[in-house]
């Protein structure tokens, strides 16, 4: 036992390892700092904290609090937009504070964190990836402002260059983790699906919508896991009642035709508008289909005048006795159809 030790010291000397004093020459000044910054950033004390800057600049800069929060994210927390100026000129490492700023929904730090932030690296805080791990490593500030369907805070990201990144890009950063893959897929058509988003980059929303619920159902059919797909359909649904939204805005026939034929040229001749058709090809869009102005504008567009001799005749009636005479005279409807279909087209194709 005696020789252990004996080998231990000529192995590693005493008088090489570092003492209590050793360690506490520069760990005690920067803890003896830590609290002082931090208060005056609390406070909000402008002056203190830059003339602590001006003595331990370096050593400021990476301060926490006892949970872990920048002096930057404390400064959001604690509403101080005269703070977060003076961190980020003082060349603060801004870290994931917009991250914070977004997830809180503090769109005022938001505003003074982008405006603030140095040219050298704005682009790269505002699209660029979390740098700590309290955030998925697929996230960027929009999609976290996009899932939370802030409209201020997004208006405010948009205006300082912020872009929804490529959603082939995420997969291909989430790599081989399943999970992390899912979480890209995800929080990207959350984004793209929210309705300030959409409303703040789209010049046609409705077309929009309908792209998305289009990709979002062939994704769904692609990738058949059943949590993504439960997501696929209440982002389906979220897009849905945006149509649905949009389309109740319409103050006349005129404007419900223009939403319902998606900039197609219109026709006077009857036929199913292009978002009706898309509708029906998107398993959660049934209730545009229903909606009651797509209806009215359909009625219209189909509508075949009564006969005179029914006009006066209730309309109850007329219906029950259209659809007598219909039935009985379908073979030869259907002939005169195939001869002649020029001349009834506009009566046999009417739904």
């Amino acid at each position: 036992m005696e020789e252990n030790e004996d080998n231990i010291e000529e192995a590693v000397p005493l008088s090489n390892i570092p003492t209590d004093g050793a360690f506490s020459s520069s760990g005690s000044k920067r803890g003896s700092l830590r609290g002082p910054f931090l208060e005056r950033v609390k406070q909000n004390d402008v002056d203190g904290v830059r003339a602590l800057a001006r003595e331990h600049r370096l050593e400021d800069s990476s301060a926490c609090d006892e949970l872990g929060r920048t002096a930057l994210i404390v400064a959001i927390d604690e509403s101080n937009y005269d703070m977060i100026k003076c961190l980020l000129e003082l060349q603060h490492d801004a870290g994931d504070a917009l991250y914070h700023a977004v997830s809180v929904q503090n769109a005022a730090a938001v505003k003074v964190l982008c405006k603030n932030l140095s040219e050298s690296c704005k682009s790269h805080v505002i699209n660029g990836f979390p740098c700590g791990r309290h955030y998925p490593a697929v996230m960027t500030p929009l999609l976290l402002a996009g899932k939370n369907n802030n409209f201020e805070i997004i208006e405010v990201l948009l205006h300082h260059g912020a872009k929804l990144p490529d959603l082939n890009d995420l997969v291909y950063r989430a790599e081989s983790d399943p999970y992390l893959k899912f979480l890209a897929l995800v929080n990207w058509y959350e984004a793209a699906s929210s309705e300030a988003y959409i409303l703040l980059t789209s010049d046609d929303p409705l077309d929009t919508i309908f792209k998305l619920g289009q990709s979002l159902q062939e994704a769904e059919e692609t990738l058949k896991v059943p949590l993504f797909n439960v997501e696929c359909e209440r982002i389906e649904n979220k897009l849905a009642d945006l149509s649905v939204k949009l389309l109740s805005l319409a103050r006349d026939n005129g404007e419900i035709g223009v939403l319902l034929r998606g900039g197609e040229e219109g026709s006077a001749d009857p036929r199913v508008p292009l978002r009706i058709k898309q509708a029906m090809e998107i398993h959660s869009f049934k209730k545009f289909v229903c909606h009651p102005s797509s209806q009215a504008y359909m009625m219209h567009l189909w509508d075949i005048p009564r006969p005179h001799c029914l006009a006066k005749h209730s309309w109850f009636f007329y219906s029950y006795l259209f659809n007598i005479m219909v039935v009985l005279l379908y073979p030869i409807l259907c002939v005169a159809y195939i001869l002649l279909p020029w001349k009834t087209a506009h009566f046999m194709k009417r739904p």
